[in-house]
């Protein structure tokens, strides 16, 4: 198990958490706001390690009461959290933002097709978990980057891949490390 910024990494042994790569990558290569759509366990804690000292602001997004109420108590200044019922209404009314991140990872699964077509244009990048259950966002049209982690130590375990998405940069010669 890898650690980042204190933070246990368990993206090779936890089929649930094959995103983190991406997420420190844009995190990393972005300056701007940061929106998560569904609370997570290899996702809230990760985010949020990229807002002290700086002005970012992190949104975390979550229509799960349980998941909610987990996190919840890490709202600050310049994190926020919203629990919402109408993921449609939330997400119109969301993508009238800018976002530097996108990190789409909400349930049920069809709010998330509904979020990477309003986010788009919306995002520099866009980062979306359990990307091998939406076979049709293989379209050429949305510059996307296939990453499935390498160094599994289980092959029965490689997990859900995750897409990084831009319309705004090229991600042609992006290295992801592991």
């Amino acid at each position: 198990m890898k650690e980042y910024k204190n933070l246990q990494l368990e993206y090779n042994s936890s089929p649930w958490a094959t995103h983190q790569p991406l997420l420190i990558w844009v995190s990393e290569n972005t300056s701007g706001d940061i929106l998560e759509l569904g609370c997570g366990e290899h996702s809230t804690q990760l985010l949020r390690s990229f807002l002290p000292n700086t002005n970012r602001l992190l949104v975390s997004v979550e229509s799960q009461r349980d998941w909610f109420e987990k996190y919840k108590s890490m709202e600050q200044n310049n994190h926020k959290f919203m629990f919402v019922e109408n993921w449609e209404q939330t997400i119109d009314h969301l993508a009238q933002k800018e976002w530097s991140v996108v990190f789409i990872d909400q349930d049920p699964h069809e709010a998330r097709k509904y979020a990477l077509d309003k986010f788009l244009d919306k995002a520099e990048y866009i980062v979306m978990h359990d990307s091998d259950y939406f076979p049709e966002f293989r379209r050429s049209d949305y510059n996307w980057l296939d990453f499935i982690p390498t160094e599994q130590p289980d092959p029965s375990r490689n997990g859900p891949s995750s897409f990084l998405i831009s319309r705004k940069h090229s991600l042609n010669n992006i290295y992801i490390r592991q």
